[in-house]
């Protein structure tokens, strides 16, 4: 719960690196398959939360009364499905046994994604008191969806994001609905900046569209995007493409083109000692 206060007031860059460094560890899917153990999702009877999943008071909580169990677990699932989607998403869709997966689902759409659907609708709204130089965004929670209209000089694009029932486990839907004075290559490459914030970063849909309109303003400036990642603003550090290759003389973001380094084939060994042979007269 201290991570999750900590990462609900951070910048998408700086939840981006600490997702990334989470995932590297393997610490969530041992987390989210405790939960569902604690809410017994998997049985055919699972254990509902008897309070608001959205709020906790951990100051009585008793270890002795398993209502108090339960409710922390489903608190700390809410959370993570808000903060962490991506996170819960991987574990999930990477499940071999397709009964949790179906009990899982089931389980998330009745007790937590609409109360995740309207966190992130509201979020847009709050959005909208923002001022976003050529873009407005709408929110509809009657239709599950936000409108983000783009327009500049001869340009106009809209494109509208749908939620799913069962939101974060299922990937939204981007549409373009209206697109005057852009290809259709250039659309295909914002929808995927689109969906890879929200699918695979953790970010919010108002984070995603806001980087799509720094990614639109930028192209519009004449500054070219990246020929690895198709972004002209980086989805982690959110750096512009700066390094050119002396061939093809296209730029790229440093960060797309750094390489982990491969570990050796074997350990090094320590240096062998030299011993001498001493007789034992």
């Amino acid at each position: 719960m201290v991570v999750f206060d900590f990462l609900e007031i951070q910048n998408p860059r700086l939840r981006f690196s600490f997702a990334a460094a989470v995932k590297d560890a393997e610490i969530a899917e041992h987390l989210f398959q405790i939960l569902v153990e604690v809410m017994d999702v998997n049985s055919s009877e699972p254990r509902s939360p008897t309070q608001s999943v959205e709020t906790f008071d951990i100051s009585a909580f008793n270890i002795e009364k398993d209502e108090f169990i339960v409710g922390l677990a489903a608190h700390v699932y809410w959370r993570a499905l808000k903060i962490l989607p991506a996170l819960v998403r991987a574990w999930w869709t990477s499940s071999n046994d397709k009964h949790l997966r179906a009990a899982v689902d089931s389980f998330t759409e009745k007790w937590f994604s609409s109360s995740v659907i309207t966190h992130q609708l509201s979020s847009v709204r709050d959005a909208d008191t923002l001022k976003y130089e050529n873009m407005t965004l709408k929110a509809s929670l009657g239709q599950k969806q936000v409108t983000a209209t783009y327009a500049l000089q001869d340009v106009t694009i809209e494109v509208v994001v749908r939620l799913p029932p069962n939101f974060p486990l299922r990937q939204v839907e981007v549409d373009c609905t209206q697109r005057v004075g852009i290809s259709e290559m250039q659309w295909r490459k914002w929808l995927l900046s689109i969906m890879t914030v929200i699918a695979t970063q953790n970010g919010t849909i108002v984070d995603a569209l806001k980087m799509w309109k720094q990614d639109a303003d930028k192209i519009f400036e004449g500054i070219e995007e990246c020929s690895i990642c198709y972004y002209v603003v980086h989805a982690g550090d959110r750096s512009l493409p700066k390094v050119t290759c002396k061939t093809c003389k296209h730029k790229f973001h440093g960060g797309c083109l750094v390489r982990h380094p491969l570990p050796p084939p074997f350990p090094s060994l320590p240096k062998p000692r030299m011993f001498m042979a001493v007789s034992s007269s």
